[in-house]
């Protein structure tokens, strides 16, 4: 623990209730009396604070607490910090929250966050916007966010699949940078027939369990994945644009075959680019650092860029993930709350949180914090402004449609037909909030 001001930060691990047990939310302790003599000491006040491990370094964490504390906005509170393990993490978060027992401030995945709105456990952030620069925020991010017009939580990252590219094989096949859809197909087939001697050669390495792919598709070829009719939701995999897109997916995962069950997280990602042979793939910015990590010798030839749009010059529609710092609706702290997400907030503490946690930022203008090794990032914020898309913030969504539409149709079924499962799933659980 590490006095910092009128506020002290005290980092913790796992779910052994350490940081809880030692505090309670009562209110804050009276000012002076004058009365004479021994004071009892103060029962100990805690702002508490979940996030998993990865994603900000614990050191910046303890920073942030103890520039907190020396702002002086809440005096005799200390902020504690609990990095919690990713797995099983959302489960046990929303169990905390229903059971009174949550965090006040929490980290949350972007595509859960209207769950945990339809269950009312996040605070309604919308009168705090303006402390949060939100016009500021990329409009798929912002959009993402948001739920019946009201902020629901302030973004950390936000992040969408880009091309990582191998630059001697694109440079041996004379291709370049694809300027749109068409060019880059025609680019595909000329890697793939300078390397036909090659077995262990793909184009472009595309997993067939990666529903960002196949979501950038279906948008990219005006296509839709569910819209909202009053408190259901309707899917839209079968219009035109969407079967279309599906098509095209089914291409270009048809240059990398083996690849048909590989998730989109797979760690055979990684062992099979790192392996040689593989003239790009579509992944989002993380992908880098796990392939410089396994092989750091393809740091030198290893570029990205966006997505090829079908227009010339403009990238694809692609949807955005990304993390979000939520307030608890039950939080007696809220004020402070707001306190702590308006210094995350600021230019300097998002330039380092994007720059130490190797994240993509929400935002423009926070272009010097961008790793300059990793060049997925710079491509992902080239495609943001213009190509972001939000995925449907339905109190149910999964992205179990968009998987089974993969699955159906890279096992040869029609997309038209294999819509009609997708659908199903849409109206069966993207309005459900689990209880």
């Amino acid at each position: 623990m590490v006095g910092g001001g009128a506020a002290a930060w005290a980092l913790t691990r796992g779910n052994d209730g350490s940081s809880k047990a030692a505090s309670t939310k009562s209110a804050p302790p009276a000012g002076k009396t004058g009365v004479s003599g021994p004071v009892a000491p103060a029962t100990v006040q805690e702002l508490t604070v979940w996030t998993t491990e990865g994603l900000v370094p614990a050191g910046l964490l303890g920073d942030l607490g103890l520039e907190f504390g020396k702002g002086g906005s809440s005096p005799g509170l200390r902020l504690g910090s609990r990095v919690q393990p990713k797995s099983g993490y959302t489960r046990a978060l929303e169990q905390a929250l229903r059971a009174g027992r949550g965090p006040d401030v929490f980290e949350l995945d972007l595509l859960t966050l209207a769950r945990f709105k339809a269950a009312d456990l996040v605070m309604d952030l919308t009168p705090y916007q303006e402390r949060f620069d939100g016009d500021t925020w990329f409009p798929a991010v912002r959009a993402a966010c948001t739920s019946g017009s009201r902020i629901m939580a302030l973004p950390l990252s936000a992040n969408v699949p880009v091309v990582l590219y191998d630059k001697g094989l694109f440079q041996t096949a004379q291709v370049g940078v694809p300027i749109d859809r068409p060019t880059w197909v025609a680019d595909l087939e000329k890697l793939r027939l300078a390397n036909a001697a090659n077995p262990d050669h793909r184009a472009v390495y595309v997993p067939g369990g990666a529903w960002p792919i196949l979501a950038s598709c279906v948008w990219e070829d005006d296509g839709t994945i569910a819209v909202q009719e009053g408190d259901a939701w309707r899917g839209t995999l079968d219009l035109p644009g969407s079967v279309e897109g599906a098509r095209f997916f089914r291409h270009l995962q048809s240059y990398a075959p083996d690849a048909a069950a590989v998730g989109t997280d797979d760690p055979a990602i990684v062992t099979r680019v790192t392996r040689g042979g593989v003239a790009s793939v579509i992944a989002d910015s993380s992908l880098y650092d796990r392939v410089v990590a396994a092989n750091p010798a393809m740091r030198a030839v290893l570029g990205a860029f966006p997505i090829p749009g079908r227009t010339a010059g403009k990238p694809s529609a692609v949807g955005v993930r990304g993390t979000v710092l939520a307030v608890s609706a039950a939080s007696l702290f809220k004020e402070a709350a707001i306190d702590l997400l308006a210094l995350v907030a600021t230019d300097r503490w998002r330039s380092r949180i994007a720059a130490d946690g190797r994240l993509v930022p929400i935002r423009t203008g926070l272009d010097r914090a961008v790793p300059s090794d990793n060049p997925m990032i710079p491509a992902a914020m080239a495609a943001l402004p213009v190509g972001g898309r939000a995925y449907p913030v339905a109190p149910g969504w999964s992205d179990r449609p968009l998987a089974e539409l993969s699955r159906q149709t890279l096992a040869g079924a029609d997309p038209l037909a294999a819509a009609a499962a997708a659908n199903a799933i849409v109206a069966r659980e993207f309005g459900a909030v689990a209880t």
